[in-house]
């Protein structure tokens, strides 16, 4: 299963053999800056309007590890293939392994509107295989993951692959690669989180088999120094290893089993203080914003549909409201526009099905639109 910056959940068994030095790419990438853009090309249909400056990213049926990228109207404007990938904060950039089946893998970026100019960051050692990826916060650098090679099956679990979460800094240093956490013990999944460039702070989770999440580590980062702080997760077993961080990487939020399911956030630094949120497990941040969004009941509430509503709580002020009323049974949330505006839900599908059908729900005003794809659409983009 693939994933834009979420918990490896099965354990790779390894043996960690010495390899060659790390190939680090000559660090001549530089960060994507926002520009002042003229306004969005539109297309607009019988039901509402797409906003052309963004699109979505796709995993297509049968295509093994080729995930594509289209306009929100629809038009496919190319591909690459990965095994893991991560989209930038502001929807600009996309980071991603390349598959793990032509060795070595590669470190590559590339902006979304343009696959064909990526650029090389780094080839991995003969002993390392790529893992979850996530940007820094201003899209200047990448914290990821990297693990030991597959092993024969039959070899005792104490001989699992490690695990080390490296830094890639695109400030145009030297030296841009650098491991700032590493585990000697096989299994031990570390998976990256977020990274502060404004408080030189990264996090990451450490979980294992089951998808829980056992430690939650900060990484303090002070030049070439990076000293980590761990934070058991207690019960062992109440929170899922399923985590994401907001876009400006101050806050995280997973789910907890505790009291029947709650969301549970907190400030990337301090678990300890995390906070609930009753009723689910599951929830997703509003780029740009520290707004939750959550799907569940809302009766009473005139903004709530027959079948419940999605529910924006802003984790600053306390205040929610309703901004979508739900017309059909199960809907799930999928994902946000890169830039907010707008939110993608989809309806559930029969078993076996490869297509889903979405709706994208402008959060200003506008009417939604429905429309079908593939059920593999991961993210959204900025194309402009």
């Amino acid at each position: 299963m693939r994933r834009f910056a979420t918990v490896i959940l099965a354990i790779v068994m390894a043996s960690c053999v010495p390899g060659p030095a790390a190939t680090v790419a000559s660090p001549s990438p530089t960060p994507i800056t926002s520009t002042t853009r003229s306004a969005s090309p539109t297309v607009t249909t019988a039901a509402g309007t797409y906003i052309d400056d963004f699109g979505f990213v796709l995993s297509e049926p049968g295509a093994g590890r080729t995930t594509t990228i289209r306009r929100e109207s629809g038009e496919r404007l190319g591909s690459f293939d990965e095994q893991q990938f991560a989209v930038s904060p502001d929807g600009r950039q996309i980071a991603w392994f390349t598959p793990e089946a032509v060795q070595p893998q590669e470190l590559r970026i590339a902006t979304a509107a343009d696959l064909p100019a990526s650029q090389l960051l780094r080839r991995l050692n003969a002993d390392e295989r790529g893992a979850t990826i996530v940007w820094s916060n201003d899209a200047s650098g990448l914290l990821y993951a990297v693990h030991g090679p597959d092993i024969p099956t039959g070899v005792v679990p104490s001989s699992a692959a490690t695990y080390a979460v490296h830094i890639f800094d695109m400030r145009g240093t030297t030296s841009p690669d650098r491991t700032v956490l590493a585990s000697s013990i096989g299994a031990l999944v570390l998976v990256p989180i977020a990274w502060d460039r404004t408080t030189n702070i990264a996090a990451a989770l450490e979980t294992g088999e089951g998808g829980f999440m056992t430690s939650w580590d900060v990484i303090r980062l002070n030049g070439a120094e990076a000293v980590t702080t761990k934070t058991a997760i207690v019960p062992n077993g109440s929170m899922l290893a399923s985590v994401e961080a907001s876009s400006d990487a101050k806050f995280a939020v997973g789910g907890s089993f505790a009291n029947g399911g709650s969301v549970v956030w907190w400030p990337l630094a301090d678990v300890g203080s995390r906070q609930t949120i009753a009723g689910g497990t599951n929830a997703r941040w509003r780029p740009q914003t520290h707004e939750l969004a959550t799907i569940g009941g809302c009766a009473g509430d005139p903004a709530c549909g027959p079948r419940g509503g999605l529910r924006l709580i802003n984790v600053d002020t306390g205040a929610s409201r309703i901004a979508v009323g739900l017309t059909i049974a199960n809907t799930n949330l999928r994902t946000f526009r890169a830039d907010g505006s707008a939110v993608i839900v989809y309806a559930p599908q029969a078993p076996g099905a490869t297509m889903s059908d979405y709706t994208l729900v402008p959060l200003t005003s506008g009417p939604s639109i429905t429309f079908r794809e593939v059920n593999g659409l991961l993210a959204s983009v900025r194309l402009r």
